[in-house]
């Protein structure tokens, strides 16, 4: 008994000292080195516990003070950070149509929101706690999101594509918005080349890329696709959720790319020159380049030699 009243005392004096610490000091995973201070230097049996109380107090004073000052703040900029990126940047738009133009012309005032909600949550959560005054035990998970957001995560880490699609069949009709549901969306859209609607869902290549042979899907697509087929595949890596760099890198990408420059369809071997434009420089991108531009066509010879003299894009 008169070891809790002694700790309730050292604790009780620090937080008066320290008004603006609010209830974040009720919590003892919010002061990790009074913890320590009192599991190491105060004696655990009486007198000697009292005749420590001259050293024990002020470096347990001192403790509590660098904790709710220092420590505590500083472990809470992580969750400030995840806070503020769930709020702003991790928008769930699901399919919606013109969901790029809403992130564009939203993302001024994002950007300018961004240092507001982050300092008005890290003051919040270093005065108050992340789990509210008075709690000492975190919150719990949001039911079945959480537990669907979890389980599909530790698939995706593991690139159990097979799992993965296997439990997003049970788990996303219940949360339709989860991002990892838009991935396994995405998934199936590459394997069944519809790549129109790929490009309407704006998910990046690393997030629906998982085997090797991936791009072989969009090699395949662009040698024996129709014309649509072609024009789709060329629409979804021309916008920034392809990494251009990767038809650089991968020959037999770059091959089906660079055989749409030869043929009738003029249409798509423009537009194939504005993407070959966006590539990093490579000796086999320049070479297919260079070969348009001495080519017979003056449209393209054109666009081929401005794509030759100006820096990728991306």
């Amino acid at each position: 008994m008169r070891r809790r009243l002694g700790t309730l005392a050292l604790l009780l004096l620090a937080a008066s000292s320290l008004p603006i610490s609010g209830c974040a000091w009720r919590n003892r995973e919010h002061t990790p080195l009074f913890n320590a201070s009192e599991k190491y230097l105060v004696p655990k049996s009486q007198p000697a516990r009292a005749i420590s109380y001259p050293v024990t107090v002020p470096v347990s004073l001192a403790a509590v003070t660098l904790d709710l000052l220092l420590i505590h703040p500083l472990m809470e900029l992580p969750k400030a950070y995840d806070d503020t990126k769930d709020a702003l940047w991790d928008l769930h738009w699901g399919d919606w149509k013109g969901s790029a133009f809403t992130a564009s012309t939203t993302l001024l005032p994002r950007v300018a929101l961004t240092p507001v909600v982050f300092a008005g949550d890290w003051l919040g959560r270093s005065i108050v706690g992340s789990d509210g005054p008075g709690r000492h035990t975190p919150a719990k998970a949001d039911g079945p999101r959480d537990e669907a957001a979890s389980r599909l995560r530790a698939l995706e880490a593991k690139k159990d594509r097979t799992g993965f699609l296997a439990a997003a069949d049970n788990l996303c009709p219940a949360v339709p918005d989860l991002q990892a549901c838009r991935k396994a969306e995405g998934l199936r859209m590459l394997d069944a080349r519809q790549f129109d609607r790929l490009a309407e869902m704006r998910l990046a290549w690393k997030d629906i890329a998982w085997r090797d042979d991936d791009v072989s899907i969009l090699a395949a697509a662009l040698r024996n696709g129709d014309g649509a087929e072609r024009a789709s595949v060329l629409a979804y890596m021309g916008g920034w959720q392809f990494p251009p760099a990767l038809i650089a890198t991968s020959p037999a990408l770059l091959d089906a790319v660079g055989g749409l420059t030869v043929g009738a369809d003029k249409a798509l071997a423009l537009q194939t020159v504005q993407l070959l434009a966006q590539c990093p420089p490579s000796d086999d991108v320049t070479s297919v380049l260079s070969g348009l531009a001495s080519g017979a066509d003056p449209v393209l010879a054109y666009h081929a030699s401005k794509a030759l003299k100006r820096p990728p894009k991306r």
